[in-house]
C-alpha cells in the first residue's frame, strides 16, 4: 500500500503552487473545452460546476492515494489558478516521476509554466527523494519543448504511447536528480 502524500504549499518569483480547493471549480471554466489542455487530462470537455468540482476531488484523491501531488498555479497578479502542475507515478518504486503542467491560454507566455515545473520539480527532488522527473511532449508542442528546456531536461527520444486507443508519438526527456 502506498502512503498518502501530503499536498505543499510552494511560493517562488511571484508563483505560489498549493492545492486545488473546491471554491476554484470556477476557474477551472475557460480549461474545460481547450483542446491544448483536454489532450492529455482528464479537464471536463464541458465545464459544470459539478464536474469541474469533482475534478478537483480527483485530483486531492491522488495524494491521499499517493500516486500524484497535483496543484494549482496562481499568480502573484491573480486570486484564482490560472494553471496546473503535478507529478504523476509516485507510486513507483524506481522513484522517477512524470511532470506535467497547464497554464490557461490568457496566462500563456509568461513563464508561469516553467516556474511551476521547476518550484514542483525542485520540490520532489528534495521532500519525495526523486532521482529523475520525465517530461513528454508531443513533436508539435514547442512551447512545451521550451520549458524542459529552460528546465534543463535532456532530450533522450521518442517514445510510442498508446493514448485513448490510439498511438501518439511522443518525445522524451529527463531532469536528472541534481
Amino acid at each position: 500500500m502506498v502512503n498518502p502524500l501530503e499536498l505543499p504549499t510552494i511560493t517562488q518569483f511571484g508563483v505560489t503552487l498549493r492545492p486545488w480547493q473546491l471554491a476554484d471549480a470556477p476557474a477551472l471554466e475557460t480549461a474545460c473545452g481547450d483542446q491544448a489542455i483536454m489532450r492529455f487530462t482528464t479537464i471536463p470537455e464541458t465545464y459544470t460546476n459539478a464536474a469541474a468540482s469533482e475534478w478537483i476531488r480527483r485530483q486531492r484523491q491522488r495524494a491521499q492515494d499517493g500516486t500524484a501531488i497535483v496543484l494549482a498555479i496562481v499568480a502573484a497578479d491573480e486570486l484564482s489558478p490560472v494553471g496546473m502542475v503535478g507529478l504523476f507515478g509516485l507510486e513507483r518504486a524506481d522513484q522517477t516521476a512524470r511532470l506535467g503542467y497547464w497554464v490557461l491560454d490568457e496566462a500563456r507566455g509568461r513563464g508561469l509554466a516553467t516556474t511551476a515545473a521547476r518550484g514542483l520539480t525542485a520540490w520532489g527532488f528534495a521532500c519525495l527523494g526523486l532521482t529523475q522527473v520525465i517530461i513528454d511532449r508531443e513533436p508539435n508542442n514547442l512551447a512545451s519543448a521550451r520549458i524542459a528546456e529552460r528546465l534543463g531536461a535532456e532530450q533522450i527520444g521518442p517514445r510510442l504511447v498508446e493514448h485513448r486507443g490510439y498511438e501518439l508519438n511522443l518525445i522524451r526527456y529527463v531532469i536528472h536528480q541534481p
